[in-house]
């Protein structure tokens, strides 16, 4: 209870300092670089170190791990798609200052209080169904043969994943699968700031777990290797938590069983 009293009072004098605008958009450029770049860089040393000093094994083999130049790419990119989503950001939010003449200025609430526990709790189990709604249903349509090879392809040129290509995409595919289903549910539900980096930071963590390329044990009954297995097959496994995935019939957790569902010539699922 002290702490949360100490953090309730750092959060009053944080909102007395800095403005609504402010709070929002630098903290969650904050939690946006902090919650990639640090878990990231943490899997790059893992990958430099080598198996020898790491307990857990790739789950894909040695001699398709991708080389340093494609490393560097997805470094690049997922820079740029982070310096694109704090542009959209700060335009959203400058629009929206200019035509409500400076009624709004945030997109999440920014109140001097935290929410209470249930608040948020509710709120994040909302975000987090609604995320694997939106993230799945962008992620599906991205595979359609007539899209695919346009926008998707980029993103799976990484047939082995890697932590630093998490959020190596083409713009157009960063924007509906990592902005609007992160974004989105906490907009919609009138979410507080703290909640919104709450889910920020699940999902880049989530990203790059998922990118990792290690056989890491299961969370909460969520497997590591589902989205690696979408990475190398292209087959199933669309969603973030695998419920559209299940109420669908694309969730996949055997590789051999994957690998007898029909793929297209190595680009894209045809699962119609």
């Amino acid at each position: 209870m002290e702490h949360l009293a100490t953090l309730s009072t750092w959060w009053s004098q944080t909102t007395s300092t800095y403005t609504p605008f402010q709070i929002e958009f630098f903290g969650s450029a904050a939690v946006l670089f902090i919650g990639f770049w640090v878990p990231s860089l943490i899997f790059t040393a893992m990958d430099i170190l080598g198996p020898t000093h790491i307990p857990w094994r790739k789950i894909q083999a040695p001699t398709k791990q991708p080389p340093y130049a494609a490393v560097k790419k997805g470094l690049l990119n997922s820079l740029q798609n982070q310096l694109l989503t704090s542009a959209l950001h700060l335009a959203y939010l400058g629009t929206s200052h200019y035509f409500t003449s400076g009624r709004k200025n945030t997109i999440y609430t920014v109140p001097s209080t935290l929410p209470s526990t249930a608040t948020m709790a509710k709120h994040i189990l909302l975000s987090i169904i609604l995320q694997d709604i939106i993230f799945y249903h962008a992620h599906r349509a991205l595979h359609h043969p007539r899209i695919y090879k346009h926008i998707h392809k980029k993103h799976h040129e990484f047939t082995t994943p890697i932590a630093l290509a998490a959020l190596y995409a083409h713009p157009v595919e960063y924007f509906l699968s990592n902005i609007l289903p992160v974004a989105l549910p906490p907009a919609l539900l009138g979410a507080h700031i703290v909640t919104f980096w709450f889910m920020l930071t699940w999902a880049l963590v989530l990203a790059i777990i998922a990118h990792c390329g290690y056989e890491l044990p299961p969370i909460y009954g969520w497997n590591m290797e589902v989205h690696d297995m979408h990475h190398e097959l292209f087959v199933g496994n669309f969603g973030t938590i695998g419920i559209c995935d299940v109420l669908y019939g694309t969730r996949l957790t055997d590789p051999k069983a994957a690998r007898g569902v029909r793929r297209g010539k190595g680009d894209e699922l045809d699962l119609e």
